[in-house]
């Protein structure tokens, strides 16, 4: 790894000035690490310290190192709580940018709009949750619920909870979504049980389950597509 010393750069070539004079858009990767570490430590400049991080998380890239707990960030000599947690912050606020509100009149009516609308949000979670998207008579989102943060086989849905959920959503149907951190989004036979007590649970109070959906990165499976709702 080549040491650079961000005083030795000519300033028209320093990520920050880049960033200002020429835009966004043209800086690497590692450029834009080093902005939000601001500092490295002593020999090493952010730069150093940015091309250490992206080295070590290897082809899964920036993708990878978005899953990093603040915890992990804090493993690397120069960063403190304070990087760790700036880091993290940067990272979910390019998460969220990705979570668009639906435009006026527009419609969860399929399983491919309804996976648009929500991968941003879970597709790169370590961890899984559990969420909830209430549905007016024309497929149209009311409003979505996060109902657990953790696996269908690790915690059970309060079905009595999500029932008076939809009925204070005033809600004709409901999207039951989860996501699988391995990136197979098969099934298990818990998240199998899970879908039809929530489905008994809703049609019990005259609301359709319209789907359940699993993502992961590269894919997602929907219950109603493959004939299981």
């Amino acid at each position: 790894m080549t040491h650079i010393r961000l005083e030795d750069l000519p300033e028209h070539e320093r990520p920050y000035e880049r960033l200002y004079h020429i835009g966004v858009e043209v800086l690497s990767d590692r450029e834009l690490l080093s902005i939000i570490l601001q500092s490295g430590h002593a020999g090493s400049s952010s730069l150093n310290l940015a091309e250490e991080i992206l080295h070590d998380v290897g082809e899964l890239g920036l993708s990878g190192l978005s899953r990093y707990q603040a915890q992990e960030f804090e493993r690397y000599r120069g960063i403190g709580r304070a990087k760790a947690v700036r880091l993290c912050a940067a990272f979910e606020l390019g998460r969220r940018a990705q979570f668009k509100p639906l435009r006026p009149r527009e419609v969860l009516n399929s399983p491919l709009r309804i996976r648009d609308f929500m991968a941003p949000l879970l597709q790169d979670l370590e961890h899984e949750e559990i969420h909830i998207l209430y549905l007016d008579v024309r497929a149209r989102l009311i409003r979505r619920q996060r109902l657990s943060r953790g696996g269908l086989g690790e915690c059970r849905v309060d079905l009595r909870q999500l029932c008076r959920e939809a009925l204070r959503a005033n809600a004709s149907a409901a999207v039951l979504l989860h996501n699988h951190p391995s990136g197979d989004v098969s099934p298990s036979e818990s998240d199998r049980i899970a879908t039809r007590e929530v489905e008994k649970a809703l049609k019990s109070i005259g609301i359709e389950l319209f789907d359940h959906l699993v993502l992961a990165r590269e894919s997602y499976y929907s219950f109603r597509a493959q004939g299981d709702l």
